[in-house]
């Protein structure tokens, strides 16, 4: 009887170690959007939404679901005195 104890001992530990396992890749797959995109930020310039990146002054159109018909989009963007492309 020690033995099937001792067992289901160890099996109620091994299944918490999966549990928390999957808990914890779920909470990283969840996070990791955030932490991909933490250089950029959102910012409207002449009505149309920009990423920009700091760290290369680079800057790219972002998703702009409001607007429609045609748009002219400049080659490089000012913003705080700091220009991107």
């Amino acid at each position: 009887m020690r033995i099937i104890g001792k067992f289901v001992l160890l099996c109620n530990r091994m299944l918490t170690i999966m549990i928390m396992k999957k808990l914890l890749l779920f909470i990283f797959t969840l996070l990791l959007p955030l932490v991909a995109n933490a250089d950029a930020y959102n910012v409207k310039i002449d009505g149309i939404y920009y990423n920009l990146f700091d760290k290369d002054k680079t800057a790219e159109v972002a998703s702009n679901r409001l607007c429609s018909g045609d748009a002219i989009i400049p080659e490089t963007v000012t913003y705080n005195d700091n220009q991107y492309s």
